[in-house]
């Protein structure tokens, strides 16, 4: 089995590296198409389609990283051109994160609906949701 690990994130991350650690450990191989995070949505496509192109199309999994929500219409474009199966790690939330612990933005602001509607489309296009607890999974069962 091949996974491609696909996203605006850091490599280094402890969720990321143990992810792919243990996928390795499980003989499944895992290569990246990667783009730094503090990259913007619109420059992070060209440079996730090339990678993705040469190293990603012949993966059976499609990973769309942590906080990845604004690529998830990407990624699911691509999965499903490929044949691939699309897995959002979801994480957090980035209106729970933003919102209601920061306190960042009002909720009934342009903002909170804006990532809401982020994380509602991330889960509602993956095959499959990758959560910390069964518990925060059940929150995309309705």
């Amino acid at each position: 089995m091949k996974v491609c690990y696909f996203g605006g994130f850091d490599p280094t991350y402890t969720r990321n590296y143990f992810n792919r650690k243990a996928m390795g450990s499980a003989g499944i191989e895992v290569v990246l198409c990667q783009v730094d995070p503090a990259v913007p949505t619109w420059r992070k496509l060209p440079i996730l389609l090339s990678q993705y192109i040469r190293h990603g199309r012949n993966a059976d999994v499609l990973l769309l990283a942590e906080f990845s929500q604004s690529l998830a219409l990407f990624a699911w474009g691509l999965a499903k051109l490929f044949g691939q199966v699309l897995v959002f790690d979801f994480v957090n939330s980035l209106y729970e994160g933003s919102v209601v612990e920061r306190k960042r933005f009002a909720v009934n602001s342009r903002e909170a609906k804006r990532l809401f509607g982020l994380d509602q489309r991330a889960a509602h296009l993956a095959d499959h949701i990758w959560t910390i607890t069964p518990q925060y999974s059940q929150l995309f069962n309705t």
